[in-house]
């Protein structure tokens, strides 16, 4: 999936949209899929499947907060950015 194109329509025509608050604080880390995963002890493929939105629609708190903490996020702030995620994919998936 292009950065550039946050959102993409499956064959379901439910919308995908890409975690780009995880994406871009990974990067400004410097910090590869692969490490986080390993901070977080899941699969590098399920973590990138989480940034892809591929995976989770609602994660659970307890995984956000690790998240958080991998990621140096104050835990507020990823709360705050993960509701607006779920609200943006409900607008796409309601007006898609």
């Amino acid at each position: 999936m292009d950065r550039n194109n946050i959102g993409e329509k499956t064959k379901s025509r439910r919308v995908i949209l890409q975690r780009v608050y995880l994406i871009d604080r990974r990067v400004s880390l410097s910090l590869s899929v692969e490490l986080v995963s390993r901070k977080l002890n899941v699969s590098a493929n399920y973590y990138y499947q989480i940034e892809n939105g591929q995976k989770g629609k609602n994660l659970p708190v307890c995984l956000l907060l690790k998240i958080a903490k991998a990621l140096e996020m104050d835990k507020h702030d990823i709360l705050d950015f993960e509701n607006e995620y779920i609200e943006l994919l409900r607008v796409y998936n309601q007006n898609g």
